[in-house]
């Protein structure tokens, strides 16, 4: 009987082992006593159902999101009022031109739509897109929209040193972001 021969049945007694620990936390209802998601209400497997299994537990740190659901779908679908731009300028904490380069819109559409009180349907589909991304990074700073606000203004190394909010102008860059932000989440890039 050679090595490989003798070390066989104990990788295999070792591995049987892991499996039937790991594996059992997966399958079965775990409780945390007072973990991640609060006290008695972390399911292990939905801990492994993705990112959006750890947000449904943040919603109270940001509040109820807008946009969400069937609901939010029709909400863009149909347009919205005007005050829904000047209600992102408040949540990013920005001016005018930021607001009307993050819309890809005009100075002068700006202030026609706050006219007219209305938003079209792609404008508002970007207001929602930029509403995500901020309550992406509320969550990131758990909860602390301020902190949010500061990090999405300030120039970060794995954006080759751009400010994150100068990205969120394409769709590419508003990916850029929320990557980046669950990349942090999770610990991923540091």
């Amino acid at each position: 009987m050679d090595f490989k021969e003798m070390t066989a049945p104990l990788w295999y007694s070792i591995f049987a082992k892991w499996r039937e620990v790991h594996m059992s936390a997966i399958t079965e209802k775990k409780q945390s006593p007072k973990g991640h998601f609060g006290p008695g209400k972390a399911n292990v497997s939905g801990v492994y159902g993705g990112r959006g299994a750890v947000k449904a537990h943040r919603s109270t740190i940001t509040g109820k999101y807008v946009f969400s659901g069937v609901q939010g779908v029709k909400k863009i679908r149909r347009g919205g009022k005007a005050k829904e731009l000047d209600a992102l300028k408040a949540l990013y904490d920005i001016d005018d031109t930021v607001l009307c380069t993050l819309l890809d819109i005009s100075p002068r559409t700006l202030v026609r739509r706050r006219e007219d009180g209305t938003v079209n349907k792609a404008e508002l589909d970007r207001v929602a897109t930029l509403h995500l991304v901020m309550r992406d990074a509320v969550e990131l700073f758990e909860g602390d929209r301020d902190k949010a606000r500061r990090w999405l203004k300030r120039p970060v190394r794995a954006l080759e040193h751009q400010c994150p909010i100068d990205l969120l102008d394409t769709e590419a860059g508003i990916r850029m972001v929320r990557d980046l932000i669950g990349q942090l989440e999770h610990g991923v890039y540091a």
